[in-house]
């Protein structure tokens, strides 16, 4: 689900970033964060679990938390992203934003029988 469309309460945020979401691509961002139940309630003995991956770079609980704030705070429930919000991250000629920037080029090919002389 995406963020900007999730109901989670910052706690649940929290435990999302935390956890990564098993059976998704979502990573988790501490270390062994299934060693204990802590995580939904579930350990790496569960059966039938696909365990998220770890993260390339850990978090801390001051950057989780952080991290969640802003997601309730600047994406929830906003709807899409757009260009301008892509390129205040990245910048305009980000190709990251490249897909978000609107088409001002005509869908129209000319007409060579029409060619001015």
């Amino acid at each position: 689900m995406s963020l900007r469309a999730t109901h989670l309460d910052v706690e649940q945020l929290v435990e999302v970033i935390q956890c990564g979401r098993p059976g998704t691509g979502m990573p988790s961002h501490v270390r062994d964060p299934y060693k204990d139940g802590s995580c939904y309630g579930i350990t790496k003995d569960t059966p039938d679990i696909e365990f998220p991956m770890q993260a390339n770079a850990m978090l801390r609980n001051d950057e989780i938390a952080a991290v969640a704030e802003y997601v309730k705070t600047y994406l929830q429930g906003k709807g899409e992203p757009t260009f301008s919000e892509c390129a205040e991250y990245w910048g305009e000629n980000s190709q990251n934003c490249r897909d978000f920037k609107p088409s001002h080029q005509s869908s129209v090919k000319s007409d060579p029988d029409k060619v001015s002389k």
